[in-house]
């Protein structure tokens, strides 16, 4: 289980995450666009920032766990603790007994080698495999996966749908990729616009929403640059095809 209650980050005195709340227990999509806080709830999530309000994994207030292998993150930040990629599968087999066949299957199924290599000198789409990869090795409880499709052919992107699907019991996957969205129809997403979190829906109700101005009862109800808007399953309204297209919708 995990469990946010009036949840609020700063960056440099800036507001991020304001006022974020959930509760789930098990894998959920977090979409929206660019620069709208998906990121930093996965980096909260990660221990990389402090936070106000509340964050509990399995009941267990997040400030007070020094150690929890059950959790996964792909956030590169995470792997700063060796410089090849095989050392990085070893350490974890250590600390988080992340299985090295696992991996190596994973790697030969996505037609990725990066042995002797350091994940930064990977190609973009490489190094999304390669961290996802070890962020699931491990066949952790709960995950955290930051942007799984970027810089991913068609067949990659199907394998990395199996691979969220078949690893991990519950947690967060952020994307800000529509065109993946169909292949998640029966998940639950929330939306994170402006700092803030809305939902969840049922990812295939969100693909027949539509966006109209003003609140509607049982309605995902969001606010945009100070105003509220629905989302509503009818013929009325903005289709919502592309979300860097969303602010000039409303």
């Amino acid at each position: 289980m995990i469990e946010g209650l009036s949840l609020q980050v700063k960056v440099k005195g800036r507001p991020i995450l304001k006022d974020v709340n959930f509760k789930i227990d098990d894998k959920v999509l977090v979409l929206g666009p660019n620069g709208s806080g998906k990121t930093t709830l996965l980096r909260v999530l990660s221990g990389l920032y402090k936070y106000e309000g509340s964050v509990k994994l399995n009941g267990v207030e997040l400030r007070n766990i020094s150690d929890f292998p059950s959790f996964s993150s792909n956030l590169p930040e995470v792997y700063h603790i060796a410089m090849k990629t095989e050392d990085l599968v070893s350490i974890l087999s250590e600390i988080k007994e992340c299985s090295e066949d696992i991996f190596s299957h994973m790697m030969n199924e996505a037609g990725v080698n990066p042995t002797g290599r350091n994940p930064s000198s990977l190609s973009l789409g490489e190094r999304t495999v390669v961290f996802t990869a070890l962020a699931l090795c491990s066949k952790p409880e709960i995950i955290a996966i930051d942007e799984p499709f970027e810089n991913l052919d068609k067949r990659r992107k199907g394998l990395m749908k199996r691979w969220l699907s078949e690893y991990g019991k519950e947690g967060f996957v952020v994307t800000h990729e529509m065109n993946v969205l169909k292949e998640f129809g029966s998940w639950k997403a929330f939306l994170m616009i402006e700092g803030r979190l809305y939902g969840p829906m049922v990812v295939g109700d969100f693909l027949r929403s539509k966006i109209v101005e003003g609140e509607r009862d049982g309605s995902v109800v969001i606010e945009i640059a100070g105003k509220l808007y629905s989302l509503i399953v009818s013929n009325e309204g903005q289709e919502i095809t592309d979300w860097n297209r969303l602010y000039d919708l409303v």
